[in-house]
This record gives C-alpha cells, sequence and structure tokens, in this order.
C-alpha cells in the first residue's frame, strides 16, 4: 500500500508543471487529445471506485486524476481558442493593442 500511494502522490504532482505552463507561461504543452483520453479513462477508474470498489483511497486518488485531466484539458482548449480568463493576460493584450494602434510609427 506504500509503493501505492507514493506511485499516486507522485502522479498527481506531475500534473501541476503542465498547469502551471498553461496557465503562467501561456504555453500550449499539452496534447487536448492525450489528455482528453486520459479524462476518459479516469473518469471510468472514477466511476468504478465509487460503484465497485468501495476503497476511499482509490475515490480519492481517481477523483482527482479525473479533476486534474480535465483541468489540463479545459485550459488547453481555453488557451488554443485565446479564451483568456487570466488577469494578467487580459491587461497584457489591451496594452499590445493601444500601442499597435496609437503608435505614431504606424
Amino acid at each position: 500500500m506504500i509503493i501505492l500511494i507514493i506511485i499516486s502522490t507522485i502522479m498527481i504532482v506531475g500534473y501541476f508543471p503542465t498547469i502551471l505552463e498553461l496557465t503562467k507561461h501561456k504555453k500550449m504543452k499539452a496534447s487536448i487529445t492525450s489528455y482528453t483520453l486520459w479524462s476518459t479513462a479516469n473518469f471510468i477508474g472514477c466511476y468504478y471506485s465509487y460503484f465497485i470498489v468501495s476503497d476511499i483511497f482509490y475515490k480519492t486518488v481517481f477523483t482527482l486524476h479525473f479533476i486534474l485531466c480535465l483541468s489540463i484539458v479545459i485550459l488547453s482548449i481555453m488557451l488554443k481558442n485565446k479564451l483568456f480568463l487570466f488577469n494578467e493576460t487580459i491587461k497584457e493584450n489591451k496594452q499590445k493593442n493601444y500601442v499597435k494602434n496609437y503608435s505614431p510609427i504606424s
């Protein structure tokens, strides 16, 4: 059981660099197709853990995996479609548009 806890913790922590790349650095580092497939697999695992296996550890791990995978899919789609909900990006875009539209060198 200890090995399973260690592996699950490492896997869950592994999502955060991708989330950081998508949110802070605005870099498309995640494959939407791959994370959609992983989200689907984690949803099935989550469903299985809630209705077949009555172990709180499995429920917690699969729920976290599903939520984190799905959040990466959503963030990737937002970044791909330029649907930014992050304040600094909105401010940066407004400043770039201002300089671009009102620059005396245009």
